[in-house]
C-alpha cells in the first residue's frame, strides 16, 4: 500500500484542512502508513452488509491528524462499481460492537477507489453496501433520545430532530451524538406551525436571493463544521407564493451538499386532493425530486382522508419522482379532529377517549332498532 501527502486544501464553504492519503495496495507486513490492511478474521462481517474493499487498521504508529484538519482517505475496491447507493465508509465501535457508517464515499470516474473525509478516523475500516433489499426504514429521535435496539437493527436512515431556522438565516440548535446503530444519521433542520416561530423565520429567508443563499451557507457550514454526512430539510406549512423560492434554496443547498459528497434528504407534506386536480402548493415536487437524495412523505395527519386519498397520492408522487427516492412515513401518534383542527394525541390519550362510555338519557324500546358508533 503506497502512500503520499499530496496537499493541504480549504473547503470552499468553511477554512477546514485536508490531508489527503492514497492506498494502492501494500501488503501489511512492510506498511508504514496511517492505515494497514488488517485480516478479514479480525471482526465479524454482518450478513447484511457487501464487503467493497478490504478491512484497514489503524496504524498506531501513525502521525496524528494536526488541529483543523480532516483526513482523506483513498481505498480500492474489490470489485470496480459506479453504483453508489447503499455504499458507505464503515468504522467499527469497538463500544457497541457494531460497524456504524462514518463516511459518504465518493467514487472515481472508472468506479475502482473510493474516497473519504474523516475528522476523527476509526480503528478499523471499509467500504460496505448495506444490502436491504431495495427498502429504506427511516427513523425520527428527539434531540437526546436513544433508538430502541430492534430499531437499531432494522434502521437505515436516523434523523435526530436537532435544528430550527433563526429569522437571519443561521441555525439553532446542536446535533445529537450519533446514535448507536449501522443506520446512516442526517439531523433534522425543522420548521412548521407547530415549533414556535419556525414558519416565519423561513419566510424570511425565501423572501430574497440573498437571504436564500445565505441560508444555504449557514447550513453547509454547520455540516462541514460538524461533519454531518448529511442533513434532512423539514420546512412545512409553507406559503404556496414560496413555491418558486423553496425549490431554488433546495436546488442551491443540493449542489453545495453534493459537491462535498454529503447526502440531502426532505421531509415534505403530501399534495392536496382537489376535486378537479392535485394541489402540491408551495412544494414542487418533480423539481424537488432531482435536487434531493431522498424524499419523506410526512405523516398526514386527517385519518378521515389518509385511506381515501393515499393511494392517488402514491401514485401521483412517483409519476413525478423517481420511486426509489420515495419513502412514505407513519407517526406513532393520533389525531383527533374537531372545528378547531387537527390536534396530535398519543396512544394513551386517543384509548382513553375511545373507551369512555356515555349513557344516552333516551328510552330503548325493545325490538327498536339501536344505531352503534365505532370510534
Amino acid at each position: 500500500m503506497q502512500l503520499g501527502v499530496l496537499a493541504a486544501i480549504a473547503i470552499t464553504v468553511i477554512t477546514i484542512g485536508v490531508l489527503i492519503w492514497f492506498f494502492l495496495g501494500r501488503g501489511s507486513g512492510s506498511c508504514k502508513e496511517a492505515y494497514c490492511e488488517a485480516s478479514r478474521s479480525t471482526l465479524e462481517i454482518p450478513a447484511y452488509f457487501d464487503q467493497h474493499s478490504k478491512l484497514f487498521q489503524r496504524n498506531p504508529d501513525a502521525e496524528p491528524i494536526p488541529d483543523g484538519f480532516n483526513l482523506e482517505i483513498r481505498i480500492p475496491l474489490e470489485v470496480a462499481t459506479t453504483d453508489d447507493r447503499g455504499l458507505s465508509f464503515y468504522g467499527y465501535n469497538s463500544e457497541n460492537n457494531i460497524w456504524e457508517p462514518v463516511a459518504n464515499v465518493l467514487l472515481d470516474e472508472l468506479g475502482e477507489r473510493a474516497t473519504g473525509l474523516f475528522t476523527d478516523p476509526p480503528q478499523y475500516l471499509a467500504v460496505f453496501r448495506r444490502l436491504n433489499e431495495g427498502r429504506q426504514v427511516v427513523a425520527y429521535l428527539e434531540q437526546g433520545k436513544t433508538i430502541h435496539p430492534t430499531a437499531a437493527l432494522l434502521a437505515t436512515v436516523v434523523h435526530t430532530l436537532d435544528f430550527t431556522p433563526a429569522p437571519d438565516g443561521s441555525l439553532q440548535g446542536q446535533p445529537s451524538s450519533r446514535p448507536a446503530t449501522t443506520a446512516v444519521h442526517y439531523p433534522v433542520i425543522a420548521a412548521s406551525r407547530e415549533i414556535n416561530g419556525t414558519v416565519p423565520s423561513v419566510d424570511n429567508i425565501l423572501s430574497t436571493s440573498a437571504e436564500r443563499t445565505n441560508h444555504a451557507r449557514e447550513i453547509l457550514q454547520r455540516v462541514a463544521v460538524h461533519n454531518l454526512t448529511g442533513i434532512d430539510i423539514a420546512y412545512l406549512d409553507l406559503r404556496a407564493d414560496h413555491r418558486t423560492s423553496f425549490t431554488l434554496f433546495i436546488a442551491e443547498l443540493a449542489e453545495g451538499l453534493h459537491a462535498q459528497g454529503k447526502v440531502l434528504t426532505l421531509t415534505l407534506p403530501a399534495p392536496l386532493i382537489g376535486a378537479d386536480r392535485i394541489d402540491e402548493g408551495a412544494y414542487d415536487w418533480a423539481a424537488l425530486g432531482k435536487s434531493a437524495d431522498l424524499i419523506k412523505i410526512a405523516p398526514i395527519r386527517d385519518q378521515s382522508t389518509f385511506r381515501l386519498h393515499l393511494p392517488e397520492l402514491l401514485s401521483y408522487i412517483t409519476s413525478v419522482v423517481d420511486p426509489g427516492k420515495v419513502i412514505l412515513t407513519l407517526t406513532p401518534y393520533a389525531s383527533e379532529k374537531s372545528a378547531e383542527g387537527l390536534r396530535s394525541l398519543t396512544l394513551t390519550e386517543a384509548m382513553t377517549i375511545a373507551s369512555k362510555l356515555g349513557i344516552r338519557s333516551e328510552n330503548l324500546a325493545a325490538g327498536g332498532e339501536v344505531q352503534v358508533v365505532a370510534v
